[in-house]
């Protein structure tokens, strides 16, 4: 048995061996818990240490990565490394490239959508289509810090009438996302016209439509990997106000492609600039198409790969 497990949500692997143990007791099984193992602060508060470690004692035999300089063993067997962004890097002694993520245009979540649709997509979700909307697809995470779109909402909403909608989900492994839910929902109280959309992860065709209905699109993350949800919004032709966090300040070119923010207020302040300056958004989200049709799709990738091999090949000849 080989399981391998990612940061995110691949914890339910550790379960594995104990219940293969159960099944097939002849069974021998190994496992390599290839991410650090989180310290005893972080550790103590999983709500399901007592099943992780369980699980993990039916393994024959377990490895753990302790330490960036163990995987630093098997990276520095390949012939190059690819970092989305320049401070993933690490020193090594092979060639390393910068390569940004992407996008398809012809998934379900970025293909061309009729009117009709984007209107009928509004009404199923119950939100009117008769004022601006202002939107931020994430899951319920605090690292997205949907309560301060809301604060930055609460102040636009004092000149602009308009629709603020924070749509997303949560991991099912993340203990903190019901709690962030309903701190998200309480934050909402008392302040008109805030929808908040649970939906589930292959809703791609819903977020399709509600980018496309958005005036403007918001992505205020405090930390972020690289942010595929401002790139699919740019790629629809709308201006993203973005939190200066991650892949977002590659995306962004601030005032050409949309604007990067810190703080509610000036949260607040660039989304009003949008809403009350119809040239504006339309000259953004012009430059944001254009951004990322030059360097955030899928042919860019294909570009870039042909390109590092044929190096690789020529390096090796």
């Amino acid at each position: 048995m080989w399981t391998r497990n990612t940061v995110q949500q691949d914890y339910h692997f550790a379960l594995l061996p104990a219940i293969v143990k159960q099944r097939l007791p002849h069974a021998a099984g190994f496992q390599f818990w290839h991410i650090p193992w989180p310290n005893y602060e972080a550790f103590r508060i999983c709500p399901w240490k007592e099943q992780i470690l369980r699980g993990l004692c039916g393994n024959d035999l377990l490895a753990f990565h302790i330490q960036h300089q163990f995987l630093r063993a098997f990276v520095v067997r390949y012939d190059a490394a690819l970092f989305s962004l320049p401070k993933f890097a690490r020193r090594l002694p092979i060639p390393q490239y910068l390569w940004w993520p992407s996008i398809d245009p012809l998934s379900p979540k970025n293909e061309d959508l009729a009117p009709e649709t984007v209107r009928a997509t509004l009404d199923r979700l119950n939100l009117p289509h008769d004022r601006p909307i202002v939107l931020q697809v994430s899951r319920f995470d605090r690292f997205k810090d949907p309560i301060g779109v809301i604060k930055a909402f609460a102040l636009v909403r004092r000149r602009v009438d308009c629709v603020l909608v924070l749509a997303g989900g949560g991991a099912d492994d993340d203990p903190e996302g019901a709690a962030v839910l309903a701190e998200v929902r309480a934050a909402a109280e008392g302040v008109p016209d805030v929808h908040i959309l649970l939906l589930p992860s292959d809703a791609h065709r819903d977020i399709n439509a509600l980018q496309r209905a958005a005036a403007v699109v918001v992505q205020k993350s405090a930390r972020e990997g690289f942010g595929l949800t401002v790139t699919e919004a740019m790629r629809k032709g709308r201006p993203v106000v973005g939190g200066h966090a991650g892949g977002i300040a590659t995306q962004i070119l601030h005032g050409t492609t949309g604007f990067l923010v810190g703080s509610p207020e000036g949260c607040a302040f660039r989304i009003l600039s949008l809403l009350e300056n119809p040239d504006l958004p339309r000259r953004l989200g012009t430059e944001a198409r254009e951004h990322v049709r030059r360097n955030f799709l899928i042919t860019r990738n294909l570009r870039d790969y042909l390109v590092l091999l044929t190096l690789l090949r020529r390096r090796a000849s």
